[in-house]
């Protein structure tokens, strides 16, 4: 019976890949590798500077909230659409040391006044002349606001 092929001749050199092809194959991992890894660090140094930071809280002025040493991640970019509201949390430089950040919720908006009346805020505005008590549902029962009382 005839045969269609011919048997395998282990002593005859095999072919083999180029040595060409090799190297090529590894340039390009090394070129995917380079390209990757220059788009995460772009995206992650994107979200980091431009979109969100992380900042510790130090202290206990936000509490029961947000607690010392706590680690809060904040949005940098919503506030370019729209104005900060009251009740907001923000993060801000005092004037007097721009080394240190201080995260404070929003009470009073521009044009008002606040009071401190018997462990309770009140704000003045236009819309409340005689004046509002700030609804601060956030804060336990048994705490209080503690500020001397004032005259708006």
């Amino acid at each position: 019976m005839p045969r269609d092929f011919a048997p395998l001749d282990e002593t005859e050199p095999q072919p083999t890949e180029p040595t060409g092809s090799r190297t090529r194959r590894a340039f390009e991992f090394i070129a995917d590798l380079l390209i990757n890894g220059v788009t995460i660090l772009a995206l992650f140094l994107l979200i980091r500077f431009v979109l969100i930071s992380p900042y510790q809280i130090k202290g206990f002025s936000m509490e029961p909230n947000y607690h010392d040493n706590e680690l809060v991640l904040i949005d940098k970019i919503s506030y370019r659409f729209h104005a900060p509201q009251r009740g907001d949390v923000v993060i801000l430089r005092p004037p007097f040391d721009p080394t240190v950040f201080y995260v404070k919720r929003i009470v009073g908006l521009p044009g008002e006044k606040i009071q401190f009346r018997s462990g309770k805020v009140v704000i003045y505005n236009p819309q409340h002349p005689d004046g509002i008590t700030l609804d601060e549902s956030y804060i336990p029962p048994d705490d209080s606001t503690s500020a001397p009382s004032s005259d708006p």
